[in-house]
């Protein structure tokens, strides 16, 4: 860590290092089950109560629904996807996200258990993102959402299929977004930026661990790089619509979300950009270890309201 770093992600990643040889690297399960405990040791600590439901949307999309209040109905709703670098990450790994996501935006939100590699590659998880949109929006009157209202959003690779959803759906008269929002969000599975070798390692995500997610994602280098993986390389971002996009400082992924900030902001078209001092990858889901997460979950929150 660098000099002037966060003392609470100071005291983080000492503890993770001291820990890190314990963890099968090469082991999907073994990580699983190491975010999992993270989230739960760290992640749903003074996360506000919010009425939830799990079901399945067309009888194969399970989905986890926070509604944030007992306004009537139908209320705005948002898609959110989690993040996990498409071999990890659950429903319980971002509860306490969506929590606060659900409370800020006083929107009712839907969280999305994709398919996740090696069990299932691409565009297995890309294909699952798509479909839930689309069956939200069919099963609206059901989940009580206005579909007029709709938003999607996602944090790490789960911005990555929130953004590819709304690129894919923009040319769809079914399917209106009202805004994307995207918190630290990956999203080229190829490139090579300067944040991504200056955090390299030391900074809670490691990249040659990242690299090899990818791959056994996507063993194809080529298909990592299109757009269908890779929406950052898209041509065409004007159909995007509002965006918010935070980041943190010390994420290797920090320029994938400065870059589509410059870019929305050249275009003229409406972009909320907010990078966060000293922090790091999935600090925002951590508010029992690193206390400027709750803040900037709720701030992220309110945006999309």
């Amino acid at each position: 860590m660098l000099a002037d770093g966060d003392p609470h992600v100071e005291r983080l990643m000492r503890m993770l290092d001291a820990g890190r040889e314990a963890v099968a690297v090469n082991d999907p399960l073994a990580r699983r089950r190491g975010l999992e405990q993270l989230a739960v040791m760290a992640g749903s600590i003074g996360s506000p109560p919010c009425p939830t439901e799990d079901m399945s949307l067309d009888g194969g999309l399970n989905v986890r629904i926070y509604k944030p209040s007992s306004a009537s109905l139908p209320q705005p709703g948002l898609v959110f996807f989690h993040g996990g670098g498409f071999v990890t990450g659950s429903l319980d790994t971002h509860d306490g996200v969506c929590r606060r996501l659900a409370l800020g935006s006083q929107r009712i939100v839907i969280a999305v258990s994709y398919r996740l590699a090696p069990e299932a590659g691409y565009p297995a998880a890309h294909e699952d993102a798509l479909a839930a949109v689309q069956a939200v929006v069919r099963n609206a009157a059901l989940l009580g959402i206005d579909p007029d209202r709709l938003a999607l959003a996602g944090d790490s690779v789960g911005g990555n299929l929130a953004m590819t959803a709304c690129l894919a759906l923009a040319p769809s008269h079914d399917v209106r977004l009202d805004r994307l929002g995207l918190m630290c969000p990956i999203l080229d599975l190829e490139r090579t930026s300067p944040s991504r070798t200056r955090y390299a390692t030391g900074h809670f995500v490691d990249m040659d661990a990242v690299r090899r997610d990818f791959e056994l994602y996507c063993p194809d280098p080529e298909i990592r790089a299109a757009v269908g993986a890779s929406p950052l390389r898209a041509y065409d971002l004007s159909a995007l619509p509002p965006t918010i996009i935070h980041t943190a400082e010390r994420d290797p992924f920090l320029d994938d979300g400065e870059d589509l900030a410059a870019r929305l902001e050249a275009l003229g078209r409406k972009v909320v950009y907010v990078r966060h001092d000293r922090m790091i990858h999935y600090f925002y889901a951590l508010p029992g270890l690193i206390p400027a997460a709750a803040p900037a979950m709720d701030q992220f929150a309110q945006a999309m309201r």
